[in-house]
């Protein structure tokens, strides 16, 4: 097996894409907020972090290795990484858009 060509396009949208989704989200509830709060979006970071996470990883995973072991195994490794630097990108994503983040 040949290792297949690294989509970038796909690998920036992956790791970017929540990021923004949870600051445009943090930034539309911080001038439309309802008396409930915001419930959607911690649940966008923290779904959409993980999405994107696996997506990294797995886009990784393909280019390390030749054969298809070493393929899944890096894979798995590179999404154990990338899910929490995903999760962390789109924490500050929150950050930036306003988000109250209230511990109780």
């Amino acid at each position: 097996m040949r290792p297949v060509k690294f989509k970038w396009k796909l690998f920036l949208c992956a790791l970017l894409a929540p990021p923004l989704l949870t600051l445009i989200s943090a930034a539309a509830m911080r001038y439309f907020s309802s008396p409930l709060g915001d419930p959607m979006t911690p649940v966008i970071g923290v779904v959409g972090g993980v999405v994107g996470g696996l997506i990294c990883g797995v886009l990784g995973g393909l280019n390390v290795c030749e054969n298809l072991a070493g393929r899944v195994f890096f894979s798995i490794i590179l999404s154990a990484v990338m899910i929490p630097i995903c999760i962390t990108l789109c924490c500050f994503g929150c950050g930036i858009g306003g988000y109250n983040f209230e511990i109780h």
